[in-house]
């Protein structure tokens, strides 16, 4: 089983390499944040995904196709980052 997997079980949290290296260099510069440039209709969608939703639960949830549920503006290709 992978580190990340088995640090989840035990009840710990998991960033992986490249959402560490985002972070850091958001961090690192000052002005907005990605989520700022978002609708609130997008960030509803981001703390769903954040809290384990899948994008075809969401999608579902809302009447959407899966493409329309995007963390593009984020600069995100999957849930994890």
């Amino acid at each position: 089983m992978s580190r990340a997997i088995l640090k989840i079980i035990k009840g710990g949290q998991y960033v992986g390499p490249s959402l560490a290296e985002k972070m850091v260099l958001q961090l690192s510069q000052p002005g907005k944040v990605p989520h700022e440039g978002l609708s609130n209709r997008e960030f509803e969608v981001l703390c769903w995904i954040a809290s384990g939703q899948t994008v075809t639960e969401i999608a579902a949830k809302l009447s959407l196709s899966n493409k329309t549920i995007s963390l593009d503006k984020m600069d995100m290709r999957t849930n994890a980052e």
